[in-house]
């Protein structure tokens, strides 16, 4: 939170919070507010991603089904081939049979076994064994015939479906060149829609630090009136939840058992998302609800902003600090962040939106100092 924060004032953080924050600060905001325009602009990028990504979808499904399409003629046209190979050779095999026989029945005068006594050349018989050759000679032609039918029709098949081919791999590239397209198209939207979630996410990031901000100073305004701060600990109607947990890991650096055991309570929530105002486990957190939630597991109750906790809590030296301490940012006199410390050079904290609760190296920058519960 502190990277991006840095970089709004407290003026103009303001001006970015959401119609909701305002109520609660007492302050107007267009309703064309910066953070609303980012919403907005993220949620019609969304929803044209997800109409990109239907057609992606849908290209895919039409060139899967042409490349099966191009299997289908490339099997059928193969089968095609075969059978005029076949064909060919029958054609072949069949002239060549019925061209010997009728050889061998006008050579061997009706010797070869093959024959018909009648073919014995006899002055008798010439005048029937002439027919016979003329029939031979007719059946030849007939069978050559039958044959060169089926090759004509086999190579119009053949024609045909090369043309189907042909037709189909022209719709595959054509489908191809769409779908490479649709998914460029997917990836930089992708990109666009990420740029402009975190753009969001830093608006209301800086109206969160705003807001916080805003509250500590109430806060510390209440407790000027007052006299002293209020120490009682927790929160208005909120009430102690499970047993505390074990140690995920025991952190380095020593430390008493509940300061241990709020950084094992806090390191089980590792990866809930940050959620501001969120106090609840497994669901989201923002900064002041993840101390005070793991805090309360080891018996000690906080009150659920960062300021109130900084009130609360009692200084430590930084050059002395133990697992389950808390770590204090501060700007225009505010506190606006608190983490808590888990071993040397570390701490554990829910950042801001769009982050999960994670374990990051120790800022320096606007640390104002530490307290332990």
């Amino acid at each position: 939170m502190r990277k991006i924060l840095v970089l709004f004032s407290v003026v103009v953080a303001s001006a970015l919070l959401s119609p909701s924050l305002v109520t609660y600060m007492g302050q107007g905001v267009a309703s064309a507010s910066p953070l609303t325009s980012a919403k907005a602009q993220a949620a019609q990028l969304e929803a044209e991603l997800a109409t990109e990504a239907a057609r992606l979808a849908t290209l895919s499904n039409e060139y899967n089904a042409d490349q099966a399409k191009i299997a289908t003629l490339n099997a059928q046209i193969q089968s095609t081939k075969n059978q005029l190979i076949s064909t060919e050779q029958q054609i072949t095999k069949e002239m060549t049979t019925l061209r010997q026989e009728a050889v061998d029945a006008y050579i061997q005068a009706g010797t070869a076994s093959t024959l018909p006594a009648f073919t014995v050349s006899t002055p008798d018989n010439s005048a029937i064994q002439q027919e016979y050759l003329t029939a031979a000679s007719g059946n030849i032609g007939k069978t050559v015939d039958q044959l060169n039918e089926t090759k004509a029709r086999l190579d119009a098949e053949k024609k045909s479906l090369n043309d189907s081919l042909a037709a189909a791999r022209a719709a595959e590239a054509r489908v191809a060149a769409a779908r490479s397209a649709a998914a460029a198209q997917v990836k930089s939207e992708q990109a666009i829609l990420a740029k402009a979630k975190g753009e969001v996410a830093a608006l209301m990031a800086a109206a969160h630090r705003a807001l916080d901000i805003q509250r500590a100073r109430e806060y510390a305004t209440t407790a000027s009136t007052a006299g002293t701060p209020d120490t009682s600990g927790g929160s208005p109607g909120y009430q102690p939840s499970s047993p505390p947990p074990a140690p995920v890991v025991a952190p380095s650096g020593g430390g008493d058992a509940a300061g241990l055991r709020a950084v094992a309570a806090a390191e089980s929530q590792i990866g809930v998302p940050y959620v501001w105002g969120g106090a609840t486990p497994g669901v989201g957190f923002d900064c002041s609800g993840l101390t005070m939630w793991a805090w309360e597991q080891a018996g000690v109750y906080l009150p659920h902003f960062a300021e109130a906790q900084y009130q609360d809590t009692t200084p430590v030296p930084l050059s002395q600090l133990q697992p389950g301490d808390l770590l204090f940012y501060a700007s225009g006199g505010y506190v606006f962040h608190v983490t808590m410390y888990v071993g040397p050079g570390e701490m554990i904290q829910a950042e801001q939106t769009g982050t999960n609760v994670m374990i990051t190296p120790i800022w320096t920058q606007d640390l104002i100092g530490a307290g332990r519960p």
